[in-house]
């Protein structure tokens, strides 16, 4: 799975976030301590009783054009969204149609991350929606919004597991953490 957004969206920690949620015993870097990332971080998880191994790639405008190096061998992704940078989000939605368009990406599921819902102005639901034409893309293809905050953890789990049960939908790739 491949975690992309523009740089500040929150994607690493949402990333060290889904450590604290899902692998207790995997030590999350405080909020407070994270950097934002220069080339990616990988994570692997046990989630809905397969071993998934997560992305993190960077977001600076100068790494956007590397993302699709990764996307070949993806079963799903995430797009990272800050929804309380108002200023970013035309740059934010022509980063996730660039993605959303690419071939590889266009059968495997996709989890829309409207991050830093714990922030007075962020975007609600339908204002992301409306942003990202999210109704008109969503056609024959695996779409969803997860309202999130990266501070409270709200969302993480419902958005994440959802995204691994759609992979295992289609496709068998996902290797199973019994073999």
């Amino acid at each position: 799975m491949v975690i992309v957004g523009i740089d500040g969206a929150g994607k690493t920690s949402i990333l060290e976030r889904m450590k604290a949620v899902f692998a207790s015993k995997k030590p999350a870097v405080p909020l407070h301590k994270i950097q934002s990332t220069v080339g990616l971080n990988i994570v692997k998880l046990e989630l809905c009783g397969c071993r998934v191994m997560f992305w993190d790639l960077g977001g600076a405008e100068q790494m956007r054009g590397l993302w699709e190096r990764y996307f070949a061998d993806s079963q799903g992704w995430m797009f990272v969204l800050d929804a309380a940078d108002g200023g970013r989000l035309e740059e934010a939605k022509v980063a996730f149609s660039r993605a959303w368009d690419h071939p590889d990406l266009k059968t495997v599921p996709c989890l829309l991350v409207a991050n830093k819902q714990d922030a007075p102005n962020a975007l609600c639901a339908d204002e992301v929606l409306s942003a990202f034409d999210v109704r008109e893309r969503q056609a024959g293809r695996s779409l969803k919004l997860q309202p999130s905050s990266a501070a409270t953890t709200e969302g993480i789990r419902d958005g994440v597991i959802w995204l691994v049960r759609q992979a295992k939908l289609q496709g068998p790739t996902i290797t199973s953490s019994r073999s």
